[in-house]
């Protein structure tokens, strides 16, 4: 693979290109994202954030290469151009606004389908539709690269986008370097959105990782090859936790700025009037082509030009409004560390169903009367959940290693926060005053509207507090400490199989055992809100732990790490708001209660692990 030219860059200095990337570069659909911003409006806030999607894919593109240096050996030349080419395309399919027009279109349920929520399948599309072109096609066949050119951008788009199952083990591989637990992509947006905003907050370098990553299977992992000794492996788990840590601070201080998330609420308001009033004038087909242009054809201005033209004046003023630097402002937010564990709760499925938030907000205005508020809602998100470092000769989860880790974990989940705005020239202390003076009655209004979609359909996450409030309530707590909460894994997947429209998570034994990513985070979210307390212990081991007759050698002893244990119980406020919504799920109680003892027999009495 010869590289031909290269790029001036402010993260990596220069980056060098071959004659087929500098020929998918030159197309239309590249091009726009220089017009894309990575952080959206977030330049209200940061002025410095006017860096776009374009600079931030050639970086992704040039970190994923050098990751890919480190295991070149195990791979061919087709291979790395492959890996590049991901990575150079992995966001061409973004909307304009990059995450905040998601997020808005997610809260437009009435409107838009599900497939305007996520920009990946675009961006797939893109990517295959890219093999047609005929300039494309001769630099695919100058670079030697045999494959016919639909089918090879089709591959190049399911790396990037971190669609795996048709693929081989080694471009599995490939996307873990592009789409996974620490990834080009999100080393390169956490150092360039550092810069730009000026907020220097990364707790770890590039060239740190690159020298502690190493490959399980179609994994990328943290950790060195064919290194054992223990000062490799605390190496291994600090990278971890700074990763961890670094993503932590990135939302907390950027994404969830209250002006970043204020001046996100404009815009996302802004294009709701206008889609509306559009759906009126319109038919549905006609407002679904506007939406498709969103993400394979306009920039930020044509989106903004948009609602200007199509938009009702209230749009129209919230967009002048924008652009002219002036945002709404934070009347009263509620953190956190501020509010209690059924709030959080209700935080967490707003966040979930953010469909509801605009039924929320009407509410909301019309007992308070004489101010008009905006009400937006935050998480973190992203943790890696299924990072893994290497311990001795194998790999393990970070969570399992690192008790600093587990609890960082619960205590992002757990960080979701309620905004109320009101606009700029109105008297924010007199907002305070009515948001305060109503709150029962706002407190009420949220819960009765999560309420009426519980009737619709039922929550995971509260399907999955209930199974341990059912659990605990007839065996008692945990008394035994479960390694990996693999009990839990193996409870919950019964359930979803035997139980119709209960849960609805993927598991898989990648790692010799069963997981699930995501009951994982849901499990670290119940404890972090404090509906579940979760005990998270390091269990010692001893000489006597090493027993011959049990095929287990001294020499184990020096070679293995303690392991971290996890038990849990149910919260007092856990328990009062089980028994509030039990109603909503009497028959899944009914069900829970008519096999918990088969649960505890089959699952919990019968160890899954002989140590």
């Amino acid at each position: 693979m010869e590289l031909d030219s290269s790029i001036p860059d402010p993260v990596h200095k220069y980056i060098r290109l071959t004659k087929l990337e500098k020929t998918l570069i030159d197309l239309p659909q590249f091009q726009r994202l220089k017009r894309i911003k990575q952080l959206g409006v977030a330049s209200v806030v940061f002025p410095g954030a006017l860096h776009t999607r374009f600079e931030h894919s050639l970086g992704t593109m040039h970190i994923a290469d050098l990751i890919f240096e480190r295991f070149k050996n195990e791979f061919n030349e087709t291979h790395r151009q492959k890996i590049r080419l991901a990575g150079l395309l992995h966001d061409i399919g973004h909307s304009a606004f990059s995450h905040t027009i998601e997020l808005g279109l997610k809260r437009m349920e009435k409107i838009a389908q599900p497939r305007y929520r996520k920009h990946e399948a675009y961006t797939r599309n893109i990517i295959a539709n890219l093999g047609n072109k005929s300039v494309v096609k001769e630099a695919l066949k100058e670079a030697g690269i045999t494959e016919k050119s639909n089918s090879f951008f089709t591959n190049i788009g399911n790396i990037a986008t971190g669609k795996k199952k048709s693929l081989s083990e080694e471009d599995k591989f490939l996307s873990s370097i592009i789409s996974g637990e620490i990834d080009a992509d999100r080393i390169d947006y956490l150092i360039r959105d550092g810069l730009h905003t000026g907020i220097n907050f990364i707790g770890f370098n590039l060239e740190h990782i690159l020298e502690n990553v190493s490959r399980d299977k179609d994994k990328l992992v943290i950790g060195k090859k064919g290194e054992n000794r223990s000062f490799d492996e605390i190496v291994s788990i600090n990278l971890g936790e700074a990763f961890l840590i670094s993503r932590y601070h990135y939302y907390s201080n950027i994404i969830n700025h209250p002006k970043n998330v204020a001046a996100n609420i404009m815009l996302i308001k802004a294009l709701e009037y206008t889609l509306k009033k559009l759906l009126d004038t319109s038919s549905k087909k006609e407002v679904e082509q506007e939406l498709d242009k969103f993400f394979w054809e306009y920039d930020d201005n044509d989106l903004l030009n948009f609602i200007k033209n199509k938009g009702t004046n209230e749009a129209k003023k919230l967009i002048d409004e924008l652009r002219g630097g002036g945002v709404f402002c934070c009347t009263c937010d509620l953190k956190a560390h501020a509010i209690t564990p059924d709030i959080k709760l209700y935080i967490e499925l707003l966040n979930q169903n953010p469909s509801i938030i605009s039924d929320v907000e009407k509410e909301v205005n019309k007992i308070i009367q004489k101010q008009r508020i905006y009400i937006g809602s935050t998480a973190l998100r992203g943790i890696p959940k299924s990072l893994r470092v290497k311990i001795c000769d194998t790999h393990r989860f970070l969570y399992d290693e690192s008790k600093l880790a587990a609890s960082l974990t619960m205590e992002i989940l757990g960080s979701g926060s309620l905004y109320f705005f009101c606009q700029k020239d109105n008297n924010i202390k007199s907002c305070n005053k009515l948001i305060k003076k109503n709150w029962c009655d706002i407190k009420n209004i949220i819960g009765k509207k999560i309420d009426k979609e519980r009737i619709k359909k039922s929550y995971q996450l509260e399907l999955l507090l209930l199974f341990f409030y059912e659990y605990l309530r007839v065996h008692g707590d945990f008394q035994v400490p479960m390694i990996f909460i693999t009990k839990i894994y193996e409870m919950i997947e019964w359930v979803q199989k035997n139980y119709q429209n209960s849960f609805a998570y993927k598991f898989n034994m990648d790692f010799d055992f069963l997981y699930s990513p995501e009951l994982f985070e849901d499990i670290m979210k119940l404890g972090s809100i404090g509906l579940l307390k979760i005990s998270i212990e390091e269990k010692s081991r001893s000489i006597r732990d090493y027993d011959p007759e049990k095929r287990h050698s001294l020499l184990d002893y020096f070679n293995q790490r303690n392991h971290t244990y996890y038990q849990f119980e149910i919260a007092p406020e856990g328990k009062m708001y089980c028994e509030y919504i039990e109603k909503y799920y009497s028959n899944y109680l009914a069900f829970l209660s008519k096999n918990i003892s088969s649960f505890h027999h089959k699952f919990y009495v019968d160890s899954l692990y002989d140590f």
